[in-house]
Parts: C-alpha cells; sequence; structure tokens
C-alpha cells in the first residue's frame, strides 16, 4: 500500500510556513530573500577579444579518431597475479558464458581471446583491481578505445570564451563594473601624450587645453582591486593577453591560507596560476626579457569547464580518452617559425602528468624532437610544460616538461627553430 502511494503522490512544490508571532514570520521572509540574493548570479559582459590579436593566425590543433585501437599503441597495466587469473578464466570458459557476464558482442570477444594469446597488449606493474568480472570489463572497454590524433591546425574562433561567462554572486556590481571598464579601457598614454607636445608647440591647443588633455592622460589606470568581505581580486590589462581585462586573485592579501574567492567565477584564482602570472609580468618588466625576441607572442588562460582547447590521452583511472587542459597556451612567431605552447603550473605530484606526457610526445614530437607542421608557410611546432620551484626534483625521463620560469617557454622556442 505505501509503494502505491509513493507512486502517485508528487512532491510539493510550494512552501507553506505557519506560525503565530508576526515578527518571527518577517525575519523568516528577509533571511529568505537575502539568501535568494546572495546566490543569484549575474554575469559580467565587460571583457573582449584583445584588438591587437585579430589579426595575428592563433593556431590550435584539430584531432580526429586514429585508424587504429589504443591497444596498438598503449599497454593495459595489470597485476602479473591478476592477468594470470583472467587469462586462465577466459581460456577455460565458453564465449556465451562471458557474453551472458558482460554483454559484449562476439566480434569484442574474439579479439580479447585473441589478445591475451598475443600477450603484448599489458605492462606488469603493483595495478590490481581485486575482483575478476570487474577486470575482465575493463579489459573489455580497454580493447574498445580509439584514440585521437592530430588531424590539422585551425585558426582560434569561439574555441576560448570562457571570459563571456564570468559570473559574480554580488547585490551591487557597480564599484566593480567601473573598474573593469578602466582597466578595459587603458590605452598606453605615451603616444597621447607626444601628441598633445606636438600640438602645443605648433600652437594647434591653448597651455590651459594642453593641461587638462594631458592630465586626462595620467588619470588611465592599467591596474585595479577590488574588495569583498576581505577577499580582494586584482583587475589588469595584459597587453600580450588573448582578452582584455584579465581578473586574478590577489592571493597575497588574503588573511587566511589557502582562502578562495568565492564572490566571482572564471577567473585566475588558482594560486599556482597566479603566481605564474605574476612570474611572467617580472619577466616582461626586464628589458633584455627573452620575449623580446619574437615578431609577436601572445598567451590566453584556459577553462577546463568552459573552453575547448585541449590534448586527448588516455585515463587509465577511467579507462577512456580524456582531454587534458593545461591552464595557459601561448602562441609565438618569428620569421616563419611558429610555436603553440601549452604551459600547466601544477605540482609535480599531480598523480597522472606522465600519461599526459606520454600521449602528447605520441601526438606531437617525433623521435625525441617536436614535429614540423605546416600552415599557410608557418613552420609550427607544439610544445608542452609544467611548471615547478624546482625542476631537478623531477624524474629524469620527464624533466624536460617542467620550467622553472616563464623564460624558459622563449628559450625553448627560440632553440627549436628551422
Amino acid at each position: 500500500m505505501f509503494n502505491q502511494l509513493k507512486d502517485i503522490v508528487q512532491p510539493l512544490e510550494t512552501l507553506f510556513i505557519f506560525g503565530t508571532n508576526r515578527q518571527a514570520l518577517l525575519e523568516v521572509i528577509e533571511n529568505l530573500q537575502q539568501v535568494q540574493t546572495i546566490t543569484r548570479k549575474t554575469k559580467i559582459d565587460l571583457f573582449e577579444v584583445n584588438p591587437e590579436t585579430q589579426c595575428r593566425p592563433l593556431l590550435i590543433p584539430v584531432y580526429r579518431r586514429a585508424d587504429e585501437p589504443l591497444a596498438d599503441h598503449v599497454k593495459f597495466e595489470i597485476d602479473e597475479e591478476e592477468f594470470e587469473a583472467l587469462q586462465s578464466f577466459i581460456k577455460n570458459t565458453e564465449d556465451r558464458v562471458i557474453l551472458l557476464l558482460t554483454e559484449a558482442e562476439p566480434k569484442r570477444i574474439a579479439t580479447l581471446r585473441h589478445t591475451f594469446e598475443r600477450n603484448d597488449s599489458f605492462k606488469f606493474n603493483e595495478r590490481r583491481y581485486g575482483n575478476l568480472i570487474r577486470l575482465l570489463h575493463r579489459v573489455l572497454n580497454y580493447l574498445n578505445v580509439v584514440p585521437e590524433e592530430v588531424d590539422r591546425l585551425k585558426r582560434l574562433e569561439e574555441e576560448i570564451r570562457h571570459f563571456k561567462h564570468i559570473t559574480v554572486t554580488l547585490q551591487d556590481i557597480t564599484e566593480l563594473e567601473d573598474k573593469i571598464k578602466r582597466v578595459k579601457e587603458y590605452r598606453d598614454p605615451s603616444a597621447e601624450q607626444q601628441k598633445l607636445i606636438d600640438q602645443l608647440k605648433k600652437g594647434e591647443i591653448t597651455d590651459e587645453d594642453f593641461k587638462k588633455a594631458y592630465y586626462r592622460t595620467t588619470q588611465i589606470v592599467k591596474e585595479e582591486c577590488f574588495e569583498h568581505n576581505g577577499k580582494r581580486i586584482r583587475i589588469k590589462h595584459i597587453v600580450q593577453h588573448y582578452y582584455l581585462p584579465v581578473v586574478l586573485s590577489d592571493i597575497s592579501y588574503s588573511k587566511k591560507k589557502d582562502e578562495k574567492i568565492d564572490y566571482i567565477r572564471h577567473i585566475i584564482k588558482t594560486p599556482s596560476e597566479v603566481k605564474f602570472i605574476q612570474a611572467l609580468e617580472e619577466s616582461l618588466s626586464r628589458p633584455d626579457s627573452m620575449f623580446n625576441q619574437f615578431d609577436w607572442w601572445f598567451f590566453s588562460k584556459l577553462d577546463a569547464s568552459l573552453d575547448e582547447v585541449y590534448i586527448p590521452y588516455y585515463d587509465r583511472e577511467r579507462n577512456r580518452i580524456a582531454q587534458f587542459k593545461p591552464d595557459f597556451i601561448f602562441w609565438l612567431k618569428k620569421g616563419q617559425n611558429y610555436w603553440i605552447v601549452f604551459v600547466d603550473p601544477k605540482s609535480r605530484t599531480y598523480t597522472d602528468y606522465e600519461w599526459k606526457v606520454d600521449d602528447f610526445r605520441k601526438l606531437f614530437e617525433e623521435n625525441g624532437h617536436p614535429k614540423n607542421f605546416d600552415y599557410n608557410g608557418l613552420k609550427v611546432k607544439v610544445g608542452l610544460f609544467l611548471e615547478t620551484d624546482d625542476r631537478n626534483r623531477v624524474a629524469d625521463a620527464y624533466r624536460s616538461y617542467w620550467i622553472d620560469s616563464p623564460e624558459d617557454i622563449a628559450r625553448w622556442c627560440l632553440s627549436n627553430s628551422g
């Protein structure tokens, strides 16, 4: 009877509040309204693509399904004892039993038997699954995985779009919007100031007009700060960034360790990313910065939840092809040489970085050197770097993919030209 009632009774969609104390009811309603206001998201439509990038070919790789299955290239990791148990089970079990256990079609079962007879698709280590049937499913899924390979390069269009979805949970966004507008409208004042000086010398403007106009150029701001509930963000105009302005968490300002900015989404707030930007700006401030050796260069933050720029790799934990989305992408050009560089400034203990690097090598390297891709006469190479405080503590086989500073990006590009 209870189950029958449960099936026909519909959930209530309206909240009724019963009470006799008028003041208590008013307080409850006021608190509910405050919660609703706090959690309401407001999108800020003030960010735009850097106009300086519009005449530059910002390239990204495009992928397609490979012709060969993953098993031809990547070995399945398994404990040797469990492998032997599964091998014995498959050898001594009829196809119809395996079909009943897994619902795998006959063709996949035939491939499974052939794989265990050939015995060259497995890598023995201490990886255990603990359940024979679960292991059988995993191997069948592994044999069905098809990797991706590079199809071509294309110009960036709408693949980086997270800056169009920056939202805040603030009741009043007037001050924040005003500061974003001011930084967004930043232009290097030196050209305008020189123009005013020339006009004054030629007598085209009066001394008074010159003073007023020159003063206005000094009010142009390249950076603003905004604070809410003791949590501060920085709004920056970084000339080489793909969209403007750039918003970062002010990690040095927070009084609590690892305190996160929770009132704004899709900005640069992870400490390793913020520190990378700081290091990059420090590098660019030096007259001898290696980035000055390029004809032009730009970079952009990548948002894993919204952007569609990635490196495909085999996720051994989930037994599927996944998308590795590094935190940043760089584009650099000198002469006919062009580089696309992915940068992911995370800790070296980030568990699956070896899988990502291994599959990056298959896609973009050949005999230990970057592959050359042609795009309208440009010689394009693709690089990947993970950032650390001490590259010497990384395993030798992967050390070349870890950088100590952003200058290493420029150094790698210049050493891999032609």
